[in-house]
């Protein structure tokens, strides 16, 4: 097989169609499928969905559509360009509640360009803005006393860092 490029099996998550052919990524094992050349949606309608899954490092995730049968999979793609929200940091989390539109998405896959859904205007079911920058700080549990990283040696002036074992135990370890 003169060619090939051999496949390193640990880093295959689990196998995802795209088109007619297979593929795998080591995403959230969500699928991408290919719609037809035919398909339309309707840009003004509604629809409801649960976030299964949003990485706000990375910045996008997938909604799991509760109206079933609308598009193939009935998992579709959002973006945090498509969050509507006040928060600095546009994001999302599972089990989230949410309402959305849908837009038809043109991308580059290999040298073919492959139609297929994303989100649009992502709300709180009713219209309300996803502000849930302040409710997921307030679950955040605060350092309540400063560790210093470095220690001063009183007879050189020298600083040290600290052992990794002063740390443990202390409100703000590693």
């Amino acid at each position: 097989m003169v060619g090939t490029i051999p496949v390193q099996k640990h880093f295959l998550k689990q196998p995802v169609a795209v088109g007619l052919t297979m593929t795998t990524t080591t995403e959230t094992a969500k699928t991408n499928i290919a719609l037809p050349d035919d398909f339309v949606v309707d840009k003004d309608a509604r629809y409801t969905g649960t976030v299964t899954s949003y990485s706000k490092w990375r910045g996008f995730g997938h909604i799991e559509l509760d109206q079933k049968g609308i598009i193939p999979g009935d998992s579709i793609f959002i973006h945090w360009q498509n969050i509507q929200t006040e928060d600095r940091y546009p994001r999302l989390y599972k089990d989230l509640k949410v309402e959305f539109g849908m837009m038809i998405w043109m991308e580059q896959q290999g040298w073919k360009k492959v139609k297929s859904v994303k989100a649009k205007s992502v709300t709180l079911p009713g219209g309300a803005m996803v502000n849930v920058q302040d409710e997921m700080d307030a679950k955040k549990e605060l350092a309540r006393t400063p560790v210093p990283l470095f220690k001063q040696d009183s007879l050189t002036k020298r600083c040290h860092t600290a052992p990794r074992e002063a740390f443990k135990g202390s409100a703000g370890s590693l």
